[in-house]
């Protein structure tokens, strides 16, 4: 399975592949009242994350969020920035963006930021156990990530 990398370093049992699987993009999103297209800062505003997304809380925090809301989906982070609960939801576009195509946030206006908050890699681990597979796996991703269809896969899928 993929996961970040400190995942991977808190789990003694796992050994991540050296190359990452993919690298995640993550935005603000907000209501387009919001005029957040060039945030720069996360200071005084109520910044909403899907529960489980440590290093969001850590970076809102460190950036000086009003107020940190862990919801337990995109889709009531998407709510709380309609009725003004939040200022900002953050997230990958591959969670949000197809979410926003529904009918039930379709037409609200919610907008993301032009550049991104972060970016994150990905990384597939092994058990300890079958670590004699990692590299074999980090080799032959490699290889496929040199291929143009793993290019264009990966950026209808993560852009």
């Amino acid at each position: 399975f993929t996961v970040y990398v400190e995942i991977s370093d808190r789990i003694k049992d796992l050994v991540r592949v050296e190359e990452p699987v993919a690298t995640l993009l993550y935005h603000a999103y907000a209501r387009a009242d919001k005029n957040i297209i060039g945030v720069e800062s996360l200071k005084g505003y109520r910044v909403a994350y899907r529960r489980g997304i440590d290093w969001i809380d850590k970076t809102a925090i460190k950036q000086g969020a009003n107020e940190i809301i862990p919801l337990d989906s995109a889709q009531s982070c998407l709510q709380f920035i309609l009725i003004d609960r939040a200022d900002f939801y953050i997230d990958t576009t591959f969670i949000v963006e197809p979410l926003l195509r529904n009918e039930e946030f379709k037409d609200k206006s919610i907008v993301k930021s032009n550049k991104p908050i972060a970016f994150r890699n990905v990384y597939t681990v092994f058990h300890k156990d079958y670590s004699h597979y990692a590299i074999d796996f980090n080799n032959a991703l490699k290889k496929i990530k040199k291929s143009e269809y793993f290019a264009e896969t990966m950026e209808k899928a993560f852009q």
